[in-house]
């Protein structure tokens, strides 16, 4: 069985024409595992932690207006190889890292 760690969610550029983003992380069986307000540059503090095997998959969302879909900026899937990494997304725009 192998652990996933999301630690850092960095913003280097929104998706909104705000400036500001509702970042939003999905986790295979877990949904949604960390929302906030980001900006561009700076880094966030996601803290989450659970256990998997094969692989997992792990999205990220720019939650939108009601009257609006949400953007999906991208999903990778991790395996259950040991390792670090930091996974980059990309989509509308939108440019994050998370590691």
């Amino acid at each position: 069985m192998a652990t996933l760690y999301l630690n850092k969610l960095k913003c280097i550029t929104t998706e909104d024409f705000t400036g500001f983003d509702e970042a939003n992380i999905h986790v295979q069986g877990h949904k949604s595992v960390w929302k906030a307000t980001v900006t561009g540059g700076v880094r966030y503090l996601v803290d989450f932690t659970c256990t998997f095997e094969g692989q997992i998959k792990v999205g990220l969302y720019e939650d939108d207006m009601p009257n609006d879909a949400n953007d999906r900026i991208g999903v990778k899937t991790i395996s259950d190889e040991p390792g670090e990494r930091t996974l980059h997304f990309t989509g509308d725009g939108a440019e994050y890292t998370l590691s």
